[in-house]
């Protein structure tokens, strides 16, 4: 968002570095519903698993035009948690 690549672009390029399918599927519906019109919010809503807290986030954003700083906030609130839980498991695995 920072560069001033478009959004749907971004999702594009973004799909190219995972070597899933299941990731680079998501990212190329999302570019799809991006390019056909749609908010990122109302796409992102379209896709089952998506917590509804983060969508309203991102609708927030969109419609303050901060949506850059809420998915920075929002990627690291993500990645905080990941290794929250990364290293719960660990600990529970631990004899």
């Amino acid at each position: 968002m920072q560069s001033g690549i478009p959004l749907a672009s971004s999702l594009g390029f973004v799909s190219q570095g995972f070597s899933e399918a299941g990731p680079i599927n998501f990212m190329k519906r999302l570019q799809s519903h991006i390019e056909s019109g749609l908010e990122l919010h109302v796409a992102m809503s379209k896709e089952p698993g998506i917590d509804r807290a983060h969508i309203q986030l991102i609708k927030a954003g969109e419609l303050s035009g901060n949506l850059d700083g809420v998915l920075m906030r929002l990627s690291e609130h993500l990645e905080t948690r990941r290794s929250l839980l990364r290293n719960i498991r660990s600990a529970l695995n631990y004899p």
